[in-house]
Order: C-alpha cells, then structure tokens, then sequence
C-alpha cells in the first residue's frame, strides 16, 4: 500500500501530512497523523496569506477561541502554532460527512434524530457561550457527523460577545441563508449568543426539510426574507415546531438560550452508543471510517519543508501547480466532502487542455493530477483493497472512493481491443417555441462537442446525444423530464433553455436523480440550493449588479450614482437595487433612487429626478421594456455620462427601439460572444464551418457543458451506478473550457467566472471581455 504522496510525506511540526481534505480563505486542510498515529485535520494557512498582518490576527483569534471552548461536540484543538512561519491548528479528524452533505445524499432527518442533534449542538453552543464567544457561523457545512454525535467546527469568524472590532453596522458576516435578522442587517454590536441560537433554528429547520427555512437564491434575496419575512417551517415536525419557531424568532430577546434549547429537546448524546443517525448515514461514517484506517503509516520525513521554512514548499507537496494539479477540487456537494470532515477527489485537477485548443481533452483521459514534478498523483494510487474498496467507493466518499473514481486505464483502439462503451447525454430544449433560437444554439454547440469528443482515437468511451424538444411551454417540460429522468440509459442532461421550463423541470430532474447542466437559466428560485441534481454553469441573475459595480469604481468613478428602480420588472429589479445599494454603502459615491412604477413606459420623470439630484452616472434596475424609454429620456435631457443595465437589456430590439439613444450604454452579462472572445475562435470556426452561422449566445456555453460532463464521466468506474457516481463527482469537477473554467463552491454555486460586458455601439453590441479585464481586476 503506497502512501498518498509521490514522495515521503512532509511534516508539520512533527505530524505527517497524508493528504488534503479541502481548502479554505485561509488555507487548506490536510489529514495528518500524529507522532503517536492519531488521524488529525490540520489547518495550514497559506504561504500568501502569512506575511498578511490581517489574515495573521485572525487565525490568531480562531486559535484562541477554539481553545476556549470545552465540549464533546465542538472540535478540539491538539494542537497549534500561530506564530511560526506556516501557521497552523491541529484537530481531532472526523471522517464522516458534514450535515448539509449527509441531508444532500440521504434526505431529511427522522424526529429522534433531529432531536438527538439538536440537543448536542444546543450544547455545544452552551459550551461557546460559556466561553464568552458568539460562534456566528453556524450551519450545516460546518457540523460534521460522526457515530457518537456530531461536532462543531470552524471557529474562524467567532468573536468575544462584547467584541465590537471588525463586526461594525453596515457588514454582513457569516453564511446567507443561516444568519440571524441581526447579522443580515449588518448589525453587528447586536450579534450576541441569540444569533447563534437562531442559526441553530436554521440548521434543525434545514436538517427536518432539505430546504433553508428562508428559500433559495440570490443573498440579497435571503437576507431580505431573513429579516422581513417569517421561516418556512411546513416540513418541521409537529413536536418541534414551538421550539423552532422560538428558535427563529426576529427578536433575539425572544428566543431561549442555548441551555433552555437542549433541555426542551429532552434528548442529548445516544447512550452506550446507541445509534442515532439513519442507517445510509451510519453506513457512510463507517466506510469513510474504513477509509481512513487503510491509509499507510508512512516514515518520518521533513521533505515539505522548503528554504523559507514554510510547510509544502518541498517536492512532494501539491500545491496546485502543474498538469492536472489539485486546484479547488474539494468542492462540498454530496460526497465532495469538503473540509475537514471529507476528503478532497485526488486527481480531479484541470487535466490537459487538448490538442486542438478548445478545452476538450483531447486525449481522453482527463487529468493526471501530477504534481508539476511528471510523478503519478494520488489518483493512480491503491489506497483500498478488497471489499472495503468497494464499500467507500459505492458510498461515494472517502479518499479511497476518489482515488478510486480517478483511476482508469488508457483504452486502445486497434484490433482486437475492448469495446468502447457508450455513453448517453441529452438536450433538453425549446426547439420550436418562443425561446427557440437559444434552445438551437444550446443543441447544436453540444453536437459539436460531442463530434469533438468522439474523433479523439484514445477516448474512454463514446458519446451519444438524445435531443428533447419542450416547445418552450412549462407543462410540457416538467412532462419531459420525467420522461428523460425514466430512461435509465440517459446518465446527464443540458438544458433547460429558458426560466420558465427550468422552474417546472428542475424538480422532475431532482426526483430521478439525474444530472442537469443548464447553461442559460438565470433565475435564482428555478435553483433547489440544497438539491442534488442540478448544476447551474452560469451565475445567477442576482450577480449581474457585480460587473457594473466594478465598471463605476473602476472606470466611470462617479460622484453621484443614479438608480432606476423598475417596478415592472419584479424581484429581478427589487433584487437589483438593494445590491446596488449595499455594495455602495460606503464608498465615496452618493446613491439616489428613482422609482418606476409598474407598467410605467415614461421614463422622462425618472430621469429628471436623478438628474436634478446631480447624478452623473445611471444604472437601470429593470428589463428592456424600461431601458428603452429611460435610454431615450436621458437622451433628451442632455445626458452623456456612463449608462449601464443588466442582461435583459442586451437585445437587438434596444438598439432598434432606442436609436441612437442607445449607444455608448455598458451592460453586464453571463455569456461571451464566441464571435469574438479569444479563447473561442477554433469553436466559432467550427460552428461556421458545420452551421454556416456566427455561433449565438450560449452555444460555446453548451458545448463546455458537454466538455465539463465528459470531463466527470472520466473520473468513474467502467460500471456500476452511473448516474449516482456522477452526480457525486460532478460538484468536484473542475473544467476549463473556451468560455471559462467551470468550478462549483461548496453550496453548489458556481464561482464567479462568467461574467462580461459589452458595449451597445452603432453597428451592434461590442463585447469588452470579462468584467474583471476590463476594470483591471475589479470586483
């Protein structure tokens, strides 16, 4: 049994580090073993962040407070050095799977489990408490479950109650979707041990759901129902409804401590070790267990260990660089296991790029996760045998089940060789109804992927592409893809292509459990958060502010920003102008609001208010229907200064409706014009060259998709549950495509790549590139 690293392992002040469990803001965390062979999670912050006098003080703190707290259930410290030159927090290492990944795989927890958490948080959090500290970031990837009981971990952010340093009015610290009202409304000389009392509420309200008791979506959205609107509790069990309900009050002086939630949950840690968690959960902790133990005891070495004293500076160490490196491959999601209570997929990095530019790998087996050094990575290494090899991978955790779900073999091709397997993806999209031209453009950019893949000689299987048409129509695409989700032959699924399909879709897509991809749909509500099944590529509508905010202070630097707050355009705009609001709370800009009413198509007054309160910049919140009219009006008053708008805006009919009002107006969107951006141009020659048309929007994004799947399906065993190992792996995966690198965070989400501006100019929409290009690393 060969050990994780290509070398011996480093050290770190004596423990030996065999592997990485996940990354962090500050660092990453490895396994180690203990100089007396105890398994451990070490914390190691990262060699940028070391000098950074304000990264340094606050791994201080989490140290500091860590060591306070005393509980069963809170990780404890075994050791630590926040000092030395790499710093770093040793605790006890927890191999099952945290509480938002357990739900994720397993579903809700029954009542006596609930009650069972509950309790033990309930005290854990007495024990923060005691300790004069406010956890503040309680949520479910934070509670890691393990056979007697769960634990509390991460004390990064905590803060002495009275502390006010740092935690000022005017910003949001912890998770959306798990604050208190006093932490979404950046409160914070108010965020007391009430707050983490009502994260708590969140967390049981999560556990008993599968849902955030405040929805999904955009943040600002969260925070809003978090503080304006009541917790959606329907799924709660009937006995734990008065407590929760206590739990989540709005008023922090409403709801009980710490101490009064454990004792009315009547319930603590499972006595004589009595079993409470659901068996599937049970089972996962054990394999992941298994796991663990059959990692090997490897000598001694100080081979991490490089001229400036830094751990991980040697040649065994991975740190991302190279082929194939290991960078941001622990990404939560079901089985992911990011953190410490998971490990990270070896060899699930990059992998080669391909010999025809275009972000297909072209050689068919994906990446290598070598180290930059040409040595083999731990992809490639047994770390399981026999039936316990098996079990982890079947569980879809555990280092042995990533090790294992990288290994594959490269296949010839000549006589006499093995067949190669077959797999199927489909399209669904609308192919004839009102959105039909993008549905088009998705279909025909995954065929050509898909004809990509399958002329690579060395391809590990083949490809076949099943197309679905939905006529743009909601009914029929929720008809659809239980049809799709039935047909056990179909392993993932692009699309939907619009909102509308996507809302009534996703959830037939959820129940099959069958992976979907959509590159094109934007809205935040069609997005089950704590789902499994679905992928979103793009980010949602309410990151489509983060451009524009960038493009202002960056480049426009306005005195005064003017903001139309669209009325006709919903939530969308709603949501629109509080982030707008917020992110310039602060800054050196002044904000003034104009409002629209709903159905307004006179936009003359609205733009006389903002202009007679001296704004030389305006940002319409809405859709085209507004822009056009404020576009024309701000024309006629003699308006020139910066005019940005979000994606809806970017439309053909603008500039036709508008005239030349509309030029010069700078709009942010999810999708590159694969005409023009450089990474695109072999694709746009090759959909010129098959469709004898410019590629649209969202055609390259499709045939990424496709590269991104593809990339995945590599990383599986030749047989067994596709569609569930799949599933698993896809949140881990990290594709680089023509468009952009794919890459989830640990709530599913993707990062923030994929976010551009164009330009409306007299002959069309010119694209200017990615926002953070354009602005010079803005935002």
């Amino acid at each position: 049994m060969e050990p994780l690293w290509p070398t011996d392992p480093p050290l770190v002040a004596g423990h030996r580090l065999l592997g990485r469990l996940g990354a962090g803001g500050m660092g990453v965390v490895y396994l180690g073993r203990s100089p007396g062979g105890s398994l451990l999670a070490i914390k190691v912050i990262a060699a940028d962040r070391a000098d950074d006098p304000t990264f340094r003080v606050r791994f201080r703190r989490e140290v500091a407070a860590a060591r306070r707290v005393r509980s069963p259930w809170a990780a404890a410290v075994i050791g630590a050095d926040p000092e030395g030159p790499a710093p770093w927090l040793a605790t006890a290492y927890v191999p099952g799977p945290n509480l938002g990944e357990a739900v994720a795989a397993y579903g809700p927890l029954p009542e006596p489990a609930l009650r069972a958490l509950g309790a033990m948080l309930a005290r854990a959090l007495e024990a923060v408490h005691a300790a004069g500290l406010v956890h503040r970031d309680v949520k479910p990837g934070n509670i890691l479950l393990a056979f007697d009981g769960p634990r509390l971990i991460d004390f990064g952010i905590a803060r002495t109650a009275d502390e006010t340093a740092l935690t000022g009015r005017g910003m949001v610290v912890g998770s959306p979707g798990f604050l208190s009202p006093e932490q979404a409304s950046a409160r914070g000389p108010e965020v007391g041990p009430a707050s983490d009392v009502f994260s708590l509420g969140c967390v049981l309200a999560y556990a008993a759901s599968g849902r955030r008791p405040f929805g999904a979506g955009a943040p600002a959205s969260m925070l809003y129902r978090t503080v304006h609107v009541p917790a959606d509790l329907r799924a709660v069990p009937v006995g734990l409804l008065p407590l929760l309900s206590a739990c989540l009050d709005k008023d922090p002086r409403a709801r009980p401590t710490a101490a009064e939630v454990r004792a009315r949950l009547a319930a603590d840690a499972p006595a004589d070790g009595a079993p409470w968690l659901p068996e599937p959960i049970s089972r996962l902790i054990a394999e992941r267990s298994v796991a663990a133990l059959a990692l090997p005891d490897a000598p001694p070495t100080d081979a991490g260990t490089g001229p400036d004293g830094r751990t991980g500076s040697g040649t065994g160490t991975r740190t991302g660089s190279g082929t194939g490196a290991r960078t941001g491959s622990a990404r939560g999601g079901p089985g992911a296991g990011a953190g410490p209570g998971g490990p990270e997929p070896d060899g699930a990095g990059r992998g080669r790029t391909g010999r025809d530019g275009t972000g297909q790998d072209g050689t068919g087996r994906g990446g290598t996760g070598r180290d930059g050094t040409g040595r083999a990575g731990p992809a490639r290494r047994r770390l399981l045998v026999g039936s316990a090899a098996g079990a982890v991978l079947a569980a879809g955790g555990g280092i042995g089940a990533w090790a294992a779900l990288g290994r594959r073999a490269g296949r010839a091709t000549g006589a006499g060789a093995a067949p190669v397997p077959r797999r199927t993806l489909a399209v669904h999209a609308d192919l004839t109804g009102p959105t039909a031209a993008a549905g088009h453009a998705q279909e025909r950019g995954a065929r050509l992927a898909v004809e990509a893949h399958n002329a690579c000689p060395e391809r590990a299987f083949t490809l076949a592409l099943r197309v679905f048409d939905d006529g743009g129509d909601p009914d029929r695409a929720a008809a659809l893809a239980r049809r799709i989700g039935s047909d056990p032959a179909v392993l993932a699924v692009i699309g939907p292509t619009s909102d509308a399909t996507a809302h009534t879709a996703v959830p037939g897509y959820e129940r099959a459990e069958l992976p979907l991809v959509s590159v094109s749909v934007g809205a935040p509500e069609t997005r089950p958060v704590d789902g499994r099944a679905h992928l979103a590529t793009r980010p949602d509508d309410g990151y489509l502010t983060v451009p524009l905010l960038a493009y202002l202070a960056r480049e426009a630097r306005p005195r005064t920003v003017g903001l139309v707050d669209d009325r006709s355009a919903g939530d969308f705009g709603w949501t629109a102008v509080r982030a707008m609001r917020q992110a310039l709370r602060g800054t050196d800009m002044v904000v003034r609001t104009a409002t629209a009413r709903r159905g307004a198509r006179d936009m003359r007054a609205a733009a006389a208010e903002l202009l007679a309160a001296g704004a030389d910049a305006v940002v319409h919140c809405g859709e085209l229907d507004g822009a056009v009219p404020l576009a024309r009006a701000l024309r006629a008053a003699g308006f020139h200064g910066p005019r940005l708008a979000l994606q809806p805006v970017l439309d053909p009919e603008f500039r036709r409706a508008a005239g030349p009002a509309a030029q010069g107006w700078i709009i942010s969107a999810t999708f590159v014009d694969a005409t023009t951006a450089p990474r695109t141009k072999a694709f746009a020659a090759s959909y010129r060259s098959r469709y004898d048309t410019p590629p649209p929007r969202y055609a390259a994004e499709a045939y990424d998709a496709v590269g991104y799947l593809a990339r995945a399906l590599r990383a599986l065993p030749p047989d067994g549950d596709l569609r569930r190992a799949l599933t698993v792996r896809l949140p881990a995966t990290v594709h680089r495509g023509v468009t952009k690198e794919i890459r989830f965070q640990s709530d599913r989400t993707p990062s923030h790549q994929g976010l551009y501006l164009y330009r409306a100019d007299p002959d069309g929409f010119r694209f200017l590139g990615d926002y953070r290009s354009v602005v010079g690393g803005g935002g």
